[in-house]
């Protein structure tokens, strides 16, 4: 809990051919472009990485970056407190659908530690880099575009319906 979370790379109106896209039935669209600077993001994030920087790291692929928050609290049994508004003013998108399940290429969510955090953004400096919020130890699943709530729920709620068990409302 408390850990700062980081989505390293660019995102873009990219939703088609998409997780999401498959399960909206949506059709068409722009599919995920290559990314010029692949190569310098993945060898500043590689670095942070070994420098012990990074607590952990998802990929951003098939379900995008809400589907990546998801998996790791989840995993972690933690919650999230997420604030879109950093991610909606670096990429220029205001739509919350396409900031959390775009697809676009060469995106990680990265958990840092509090007193690595400085030291992480040197290591990502001229990095597309945004501040998504924080780890916490509620279990809520909070995810925000300033004050408005698009996502309210709990991870306990989000593994159930994971499991099939529930849907969530």
């Amino acid at each position: 809990a408390e850990n700062r979370l980081y989505l390293v790379g660019n995102t873009r109106a990219e939703l088609g051919g998409s997780h999401y896209a498959l399960l909206h039935g949506a059709s068409g669209g722009v599919v995920p472009q290559p990314v010029s600077n692949a190569l310098d993001i993945l060898k500043a994030l590689h670095n942070a990485i070994r420098g012990g920087l990074v607590r952990a790291c998802h990929d951003l692929s098939e379900g995008g970056l809400g589907v990546a928050l998801a998996e790791m609290a989840i995993g972690g049994r933690l919650g999230v407190d997420i604030d879109l508004s950093a991610l909606a003013a670096n990429s220029g998108l205001d739509d919350a659908t396409t900031l959390l399940y775009a697809e676009s290429l060469t995106r990680f969510l990265v958990e840092v530690r509090p007193e690595n955090t400085a030291a992480f953004k040197a290591a990502l400096a001229g990095m597309p880099l945004a501040l998504l919020g924080r780890v916490t130890a509620d279990g809520a699943f909070t995810v925000r575009v300033s004050e408005r709530v698009v996502i309210g729920e709990t991870v306990e709620a989000l593994e159930r319906a994971w499991r099939g068990e529930q849907p969530l409302t």
